[in-house]
């Protein structure tokens, strides 16, 4: 087991800062654990279920609280309750203003010596508010691949769905710690443990499953035979076993495994710089958009010109020279910056900075391997995206306007690709779209509010304004506003091709 797992694990029982901690704090956590274990000698496993709200009264533990309670500042050094320390550490992991007074008055109470003072305060903060942070393990969070990741999603939105639930409010329980409290949600983890391939299909405990899984997140091969000699182990019905499989797992991994894809938070002025390369790149290589909006969601197609536009974003990041030539370096730097885990950086360096036949192909590989094995898509990925409410009503109101307005296909399938010919028929079409989206009206006048609020969901609001302002001006007729109006969209904003 890695050592600032155990280290997490075994420190749950004191923990007081908002979860999750940063680096200095689980240093300094992990040292407090390794003094008191030394001075108390008590047995690790008495420590270990401290984190399952086991109090044990054994007097080795007992000296291992006192030494763990001195050292975070509940007691002084001559055992005395710190009240304010107290309610300091634990008011930073608590919002209830009333339940913090109770538990100041009930748990920071000085007992007949120092010893059985933190043994006190350990027993009463569990029995007054057991689900409070301070009693919750902060182990090492687990990102699987992005390409992995998605597959559990879809798994588990297809058996919520199929049983019924919603997959957010099941995804929030689990994340609550409440899921297993309702054996309602057995068929649905029977449904994601058997696709997952921890069951067969009649419902028996698959073994093989189970080590290829949890290899996956798993590099103690010793911890890895321990969980599955504990939770492969059937029960009397598929779902129970299923149920228990889940609960068991979620209890006893040292590690908490994000199962979905997250959102690797980007700051505004690296998201500014990848979106002004992204329009750059569109421009100079004449890719195709819809292509580009297709690799946001790790469909990576072979084409030339998405290579092109591959080499082009990877050589304005630093991430390629001119010759071809990864620069592994700056993929470690840029890539550092946003992911803050140097193991994982140096794993995507090491698989993604590899040097192909070609330019473009080094920087196409480049780009699909992080992609996919990244853990996470960074959040600039969600501008220009269009929900899938939005890409609904753009589908019915282009059906209509196509047979309102009778353009020849062709014309659309051109502006499309950049190129609006001067037509009636097509301004016709642009006129009808933009009239029942309500941003422009039968005398060609903007609906700014509308508009601001579309591409406010597409971008942020300052890039939305300056897009509002550069786009939305008024021409001779209603029919050429709206002509130019998407055209104007069109060039200044590549990265999404408009709804048409």
């Amino acid at each position: 087991m890695k050592p600032l797992v155990l280290c997490c694990v075994v420190l749950g029982v004191f923990q007081v800062w908002g979860a999750p901690l940063n680096n200095e704090q689980k240093d300094k956590l992990k040292a407090y654990h390794q003094d008191c274990l030394a001075q108390s000698k008590v047995n690790e496993d008495i420590v270990q279920q401290s984190r399952k709200g086991v109090i044990s009264d054994d007097p080795a533990f007992k000296t291992y609280l006192n030494c763990f309670s001195q050292k975070v500042g509940f007691q002084n050094a001559d055992g005395a309750v710190q009240k304010e320390v107290f309610e300091q550490k634990i008011g930073k992991n608590l919002e209830d203003a009333a339940l913090l007074k109770k538990l100041v008055d009930q748990c920071a109470v000085d007992k007949e010596n120092a010893v059985e003072t933190s043994y006190y305060i350990a027993k009463c903060l569990r029995d007054v508010a057991p689900n409070l942070e301070i009693f919750k393990v902060d182990p090492d969070v687990v990102y699987l691949p992005n390409e992995v990741a998605q597959k559990v999603s879809l798994i588990h939105k297809d058996c919520a769905a199929q049983f019924n639930f919603d997959d957010q409010e099941i995804e929030n329980a689990r994340k609550h710690n409440t899921i297993f409290n309702d054996h309602k949600y057995e068929p649905y983890f029977h449904c994601f443990l058997k696709r997952q391939g921890f069951l067969n299909a009649d419902g028996q405990v698959n073994k093989d499953g189970f080590e290829k899984n949890l290899g996956r997140v798993i590099d103690d091969q010793a911890v890895l035979d321990g969980l599955v000699s504990k939770c492969a182990a059937q029960q009397e019905t598929p779902e129970s076993t299923s149920f228990f499989v889940a609960k068991c797992l979620h209890e006893n991994l040292p590690i908490y495994v994000e199962l979905f894809p997250k959102e690797i938070p980007v700051s505004d002025e690296i998201a500014k710089i990848i979106l002004q390369h992204g329009r750059e790149c569109i421009q100079e290589t004449g890719v195709d958009r819809e292509l580009v909006q297709k690799t946001r969601e790790g469909i990576f197609e072979e084409d030339p010109k998405l290579k092109e536009f591959a080499f082009c974003m990877g050589k304005k990041a630093g991430f390629i020279d001119d010759a071809g030539e990864p620069q592994l370096d700056v993929m470690r730097q840029k890539t550092g910056q946003l992911l803050k885990d140097p193991v994982v950086v140096e794993k995507l360096v090491k698989e993604c900075g590899v040097k192909k036949e070609t330019p473009q192909e080094t920087a196409f590989y480049a780009s699909m391997c992080f992609s996919k094995n990244s853990p996470g898509k960074l959040s600039i990925t969600r501008f220009g995206v269009l929900s899938s409410a939005q890409k609904e009503k753009g589908q019915k109101l282009i059906k209509e306007c196509s047979q309102e307005s009778r353009v020849p296909k062709e014309l659309v399938l051109k502006a499309r690709k950049g190129d609006f010919v001067d037509d009636p028929l097509l301004k016709q079409y642009f006129y009808c779209i933009s009239r029942k989206a309500n941003v422009l009206s039968e005398e060609g006048e903007f609906n700014a509010e509308t508009i601001r609020k579309d591409l406010t969901e597409l971008f942020n609001a300052e890039e939305a304004e300056k897009l509002l302002e550069k786009c939305s001006k008024k021409h001779d007729t209603p029919l050429n506003t709206s002509f130019e109006s998407f055209r104007c969209f069109y060039n200044s904003a590549p990265e999404v091709a408009p709804v048409f």
